[in-house]
């Protein structure tokens, strides 16, 4: 993937990593490496400050651009790989897809998901169980309500 100037490139990779490297010369600049299992994909905010991955660990992860730290690690409720993960045009939200085919949208400005987004069959199969998660995890952070 591209970064938005075209100056870098980003790769996610099955050794549990994803590398940010110099466009014009190839060279790396940055390895994130945190992940306890493949990377499926990587993606730039933006505004290039930070990379969203997304791993086969069940989790996805908010690194710093510049510093190649890791800032906040998002887990799939249910620990189920996340298959992939992006930024929502004004970089507020993060969404993440699991390998059962269920989307969860987390804003960036507090930690409980607010959203949820089932494929309608698995719903069917499996009524209720995911919205009960966040629900449940909502409370424990003491959000109120369906927001």
């Amino acid at each position: 993937v591209f970064s938005k100037d075209r100056a870098w490139v980003l790769t996610a990779s099955a050794d549990n990593t994803a590398v940010l490297w110099d466009a014009e010369t190839g060279s790396r600049l940055r390895q994130f490496h945190e992940h306890r299992n493949l990377v499926y994909s990587a993606c730039f905010s933006n505004d290039g400050g930070c990379v969203l991955t997304a791993s086969a660990d069940g989790t996805a992860k908010l690194w710093d651009t510049d510093t190649g730290s890791c800032v906040r690690t998002i887990y799939d409720v249910r620990r189920l790989a996340i298959c992939s993960a992006g930024f929502s045009p004004d970089g507020t939200r993060i969404a993440i897809a699991s390998a059962d085919r269920t989307a969860i949208v987390w804003d960036m400005r507090q930690r409980p998901a607010v959203l949820a987004i089932r494929d309608r069959e698995l719903a069917q199969n499996r009524r209720g169980e995911l919205a009960h998660m966040l629900q449940t995890r909502r409370r424990k952070n003491g959000v109120r309500g369906n927001t």
